[in-house]
C-alpha cells in the first residue's frame, strides 16, 4: 500500500514535520505502517514503533470510553445531572452580553459529552479556577478538586443552547474518579488498557524514561520555525502532578492507539449500539453550524465525545485529533482504523491531516 498516503506524508515532510508513525488497518489486519525522523533532538534515534508521543486530545477517545462503560454497567445516565456527582456545578452562572446570570438549565452529562454545556478550553495559568486550584492544592491540582473551581466561573451560554470546546472532558474524568473510588488513570489502566493489550499507554508521564518519549516541538508560524520543546517531559494540560486530564493527558503509541480504535470498531470494548450512538452527530443544527466553524471543516458532526461523520459522501468515519498532531478515524463501515502521531505543537498540516483518511481508503479503492 502506497501511492497517496505516501505522497501526503511526504507533504508533511516537505513541511518539515521531524518525526511521524502512521498505522493503518483494514478489516482487522494491518496494510501500512511508515514511520520517518528521529525520537530524539540529536536526531541520533531512529524513531521506533515503542516511542511514545502525547496523543493530547486523541485521549478523549479513552475518556468516551470509560464514561460509555459506567453507562452500559448502568452507574451513569446521560441525562444525569453533573451536581449529581459534584455538588459544586449544582448552581451556575452564564454569559448574558456584559452581564453574568444564573442559568436556568442544569448541566448534564450529555452536554459534557457532546461539548454542548458551555464550558470553554481557556487553559491560561492565570485563569482564575486554575490560579485558585493551584493555590489549595500546593500546586499538585488533583482532578476532581481541580476541576470543581470551573464551577465559579461563567458558562459562555446557556447549556445546550450553543457549542464550544471545552475542558469537558477533563470534568467527566473527574466523574468517572467519584463513581470508581479510583484515580482516573487508574480506571482507564485497569477497564480499557489492561483488557486490550495497550502496555505503554499512561496518564502518569512520571513513569516515562525521557529516552522513551518522542521528541516535542512548538511551530512559530511567524518564522516557519520548530523550536525544541526540551527534554522535560512536558504537556501544558497537565496543571499539576495530581491532574488527569480526561481531554489531553494520556501518553501513547500508535500500535496501543490502534488496539482501542479496533475494538470499538468491532463494538467490543463497548457494545455496538453504544458505539453507533457514540459515532453519531448529537447536535442540532446551530450547534452544528458552531461546530463546523470552530473546526473549519463540513464534513464531521459531533457525536458522544468525538467527530462524526454527517452525511457528507464518502466520510464515514469518527475519530479526533491532538495538539501536536495526532490524527485518528473509525470507519465501521468499511472496516478501516487510522493512526497517525507527531509530536509538534502549533503544527502546520493541522488541517492537512484530516487527509490520511480519504488517501488510506483511496489507497484501498474504497468509495
Amino acid at each position: 500500500m502506497s501511492g497517496a498516503l505516501d505522497a501526503l506524508l511526504n507533504k508533511f515532510l516537505d513541511m518539515d514535520i521531524p518525526a511521524f508513525d502512521c498505522l493503518v488497518y483494514y478489516k482487522g489486519e494491518e496494510v501500512y505502517r511508515r514511520l520517518a525522523g528521529y525520537g530524539d533532538y540529536e536526531k541520533t534515534r531512529a524513531l521506533s514503533t515503542e516511542q511514545r508521543f502525547y496523543i493530547y486530545s486523541v485521549t478523549k477517545l479513552m475518556t468516551v470510553t470509560a464514561v460509555l462503560q459506567m453507562v452500559e454497567a448502568g452507574r451513569l445516565r446521560l441525562e444525569d445531572r453533573l451536581s449529581d456527582f459534584l455538588p459544586e456545578f449544582e448552581h451556575m452562572t452564564v454569559k448574558e452580553g456584559k452581564s453574568i446570570r444564573d442559568a436556568i438549565i442544569p448541566v448534564t452529562i450529555r452536554h459534557l459529552l457532546t461539548m454542548t454545556a458551555g464550558f470553554n478550553y481557556d487553559r491560561s495559568l492565570e485563569r482564575p479556577a486554575w490560579r485558585r486550584a493551584r493555590a489549595a492544592s500546593d500546586g499538585h491540582c488533583p482532578t476532581v478538586q481541580t476541576v470543581c473551581f470551573l464551577a465559579q466561573e461563567p458558562l459562555e451560554y446557556e447549556p445546550g443552547e450553543g457549542w464550544e470546546y471545552s475542558f469537558a472532558h477533563d470534568i467527566l474524568a473527574a466523574v468517572v474518579e467519584i463513581l470508581s473510588g479510583q484515580r482516573f488513570g487508574e480506571y482507564v489502566r485497569d477497564h480499557v488498557f489492561a483488557p486490550l493489550g495497550m502496555r505503554h499507554s499512561t496518564f502518569d508521564v512520571s513513569e516515562i524514561a525521557e529516552k522513551d518519549l518522542c521528541a516535542q516541538y512548538r511551530y512559530r508560524e511567524e518564522t516557519h520555525e520548530l523550536i525544541n520543546c526540551g527534554k522535560e517531559i512536558q504537556n501544558g494540560f497537565r496543571l499539576g502532578d495530581l491532574y488527569e486530564s480526561g481531554g489531553a493527558g494520556c501518553c501513547s503509541t500508535a500500535e496501543d492507539v490502534m488496539k482501542l480504535l479496533e475494538s470499538l470498531r468491532k463494538g467490543e470494548i463497548l457494545r455496538p449500539e453504544t458505539v453507533t450512538a457514540l459515532s453519531g452527530n448529537q447536535l442540532s443544527g446551530i450547534q452544528t453550524g458552531m461546530f463546523q466553524r470552530a473546526q473549519s471543516d463540513t464534513r464531521y458532526g459531533y457525536g458522544l465525545g468525538v467527530g462524526c461523520p454527517n452525511g457528507t459522501p464518502g466520510w464515514s468515519c469518527f475519530g479526533w485529533g491532538g495538539a501536536a498532531g495526532a490524527y485518528c478515524a473509525v470507519d465501521r463501515e468499511n472496516d478501516l482504523c487510522l493512526i497517525y502521531l507527531q509530536h509538534v505543537l502549533n503544527t502546520p498540516n493541522k488541517y492537512l491531516r484530516r487527509e490520511l483518511y480519504p488517501a488510506a481508503k483511496q489507497e484501498l479503492r474504497i468509495n
